[in-house]
């Protein structure tokens, strides 16, 4: 056969087994894509007008006031009339955090929310800045309340993370202010104060504070007998006693790891896959220890079941 012709049929062999992969990939995302849309916080819509102060109220509990200058163009002209929609989800559980893929870390260190939001501006279908927003919520002290500060998210490397404001910033873009204690009950309320929020593509924000306890940092890994590289899982370690938690670091050698954990924190492992509709989930108690490694099987079970098992945590 001649050699020019075989490289071409050996090329084309090859884009037709990457392509057959990719194909057989697709329903293990499907499942997924599927199974976090139906169940992660909804998205709730509002509608204001731009040119005047106005506030709207979320279902699980948040304030969220614009002033009448609010919102800029992408281009930065400010935007003085029309309907304005406000897109929200609130992160209020360690449940939500899961189905949301919104994991409490940032630069790699382990943060504590105390409140996540996804916000968006819309007019006539086109993205707006938020030039200042002030987001204030009732939050019942089981968890530690501390000063906190506005935490950004972006996905790098399909990898979720929180990005906080610069400490050498004299004039912080966006900040906490007026921690309020009343009762049994706390409030905050957020500032945005730059056009920087969503020129940079943040429209996830979160009220956090850094887990600050000078406990050694180790590794903790949990094997398993599945081939979990076959399947698209999730994999978090969440946090008892705190309103925190963690994605998976790595996984290799039919092991899972997470890194840079404190030392003596209770949690709980929660891993899941989905294949053809079928619910494979993995829950394995914790206090963190050096180099601590958990054996874990996975069950089936359903939906409803997954979802009852993250409700618990």
């Amino acid at each position: 056969m001649n050699a020019k012709y075989f490289l071409i049929l050996l090329l084309s062999s090859l884009v037709v087994l990457h392509g057959c992969d990719k194909l057989d990939d697709e329903p293990y995302k499907a499942n997924l894509a599927d199974f976090l849309n139906n169940n992660k916080p909804a998205l709730q819509t509002f509608t204001v007008q731009a040119g005047v102060a106005s506030e709207i109220h979320g279902a699980k509990g948040c304030t969220i006031n614009f002033n009448a200058n609010s919102f800029y163009t992408l281009s930065g002209d400010s935007v003085n009339s029309g309907s304005v929609e406000i897109q929200l989800r609130e992160v209020t559980t360690k449940k939500d955090m899961v189905l949301s893929q919104t994991p409490t870390i940032s630069n790699n260190e382990l943060i504590v929310s105390q409140g996540v939001y996804y916000i968006k501006a819309l007019q006539n279908g086109f993205e707006l800045r938020i030039n200042k927003l002030n987001i204030s919520r009732t939050w019942s002290p089981f968890y530690q309340f501390q000063f906190s500060k506005v935490f950004l998210g972006s996905i790098v490397n399909d990898n979720f993370s929180w990005f906080p404001p610069d400490p050498g910033d004299s004039a912080p873009l966006y900040y906490v202010h007026d921690s309020i204690f009343s009762g049994d009950t706390a409030s905050y309320q957020m500032y945005l104060r730059s056009t920087y929020y969503v020129s940079q593509n943040y429209n996830w924000i979160n009220c956090d504070y850094f887990y600050t306890d000078t406990t050694a940092r180790v590794a903790v890994f949990f094997p398993t007998a599945d081939t979990l590289t076959d399947y698209f899982f999730q994999s978090y370690l969440v946090f008892n006693d705190l309103n925190a938690v963690l994605r998976y670091g790595h996984y290799t050698n039919n092991t899972i790891e997470f890194y840079n954990i404190p030392i003596g924190l209770n949690a709980t492992l929660v891993t899941y896959y989905i294949v053809g509709g079928k619910v494979f989930v993995a829950s394995a108690p914790i206090v963190v220890s050096d180099a601590l490694s958990t054996p874990i099987t996975f069950t089936e079970t359903t939906e409803q079941g997954l979802l009852d098992i993250l409700g618990g945590l």
